[in-house]
């Protein structure tokens, strides 16, 4: 029988790669698209509650591919042992080895495709496949900066429902929340620890505008710079970005602005 411990080598698996060691995945359902691996993980929630999705990237495999992953074991005959507890309810259900990929969103615990994602009503006409599906970010000191798409029902939204959460993983910490949404998160830049990005905001005429996220190493914020983009560190304190106005004429107008901030943050 798979012991109910074997499930947090899912969870664990950041140690398990920094060992260089690998992970026996059983996988309940398989898809390219990541709407069919979200749809499978709801059909099967009731009786896999603790299955998650995974992309098979974070294994090493070349092929773009999405797992239901029921259990996991660090040893190929626990996992063997676990595929007939899984039978009853997934008859061609599998094992697969996987070395975790350090840096990823396996080695980091999180799903490839959030569990909400499944919610998408149908008739979303903005959805693609990149708005569906989380990405791990590398930064300085074995951290990972989580992308985590997810879907949130909310009336006559303009989004759709489309949310981006930050997260902070790795660097021996536990994980920690950045930010509820970022829209577009791009141009990490760090310093000293300290790393910045840029999210887009609103829209004004044909321009997007965005503002910077700022934050030490531990994961604190330092701040946010309004209406500002193409961020950069100069020296080890002042992050300086191009400020954004949108002039009468309906032209973007970018200035470069600066912010220095405290010592030892």
């Amino acid at each position: 029988m798979l012991r109910s411990a074997a499930l947090l080598g899912l969870l664990c698996a950041a140690s398990v790669a920094a060992h260089g060691e690998a992970l026996y995945l059983v996988i309940a359902a398989s898809a390219p698209e990541p709407a069919v691996i979200a749809a499978q993980a709801r059909a099967l929630r009731k009786d896999l509650r603790q299955a998650r999705i995974v992309q098979m990237a974070d294994c090493g495999d070349k092929r773009r591919m999405y797992a239901l992953v029921a259990a996991a074991a660090d040893n190929e005959a626990e996992a063997r042992a676990g595929v007939g507890m899984i039978q009853p309810y997934v008859p061609d259900v599998y094992v697969k080895r996987c070395d975790v990929v350090p840096g990823s969103l396996l080695a980091a615990g999180v799903d490839a495709v959030d569990k909400s994602i499944a919610e998408v009503p149908a008739d979303a006409v903005n959805w693609g496949d990149a708005d569906r599906v989380s990405e791990a970010r590398a930064l300085p000191g074995g951290r990972t900066l989580i992308v985590q798409r997810v879907y949130a029902p909310v009336a006559d939204d303009p989004l759709e429902g489309r949310r981006t959460r930050l997260l902070l993983a790795g660097g021996g910490a536990p994980q920690q929340l950045l930010s509820e949404h970022c829209s577009d998160p791009a141009g990490v830049v760090t310093q000293g620890g300290k790393f910045a990005l840029q999210c887009a905001r609103e829209q004004a005429g044909p321009h997007v505008l965005h503002s910077v996220l700022a934050f030490a190493a531990d994961g604190a914020r330092l701040g946010e710079i309004a209406h500002c983009r193409d961020a950069r560190w100069d020296g080890t304190k002042r992050l300086v970005c191009a400020q954004e106005s949108v002039t009468a004429e309906g032209k973007l107008r970018l200035v470069p602005q600066g912010r220095t901030f405290a010592a030892g943050r």
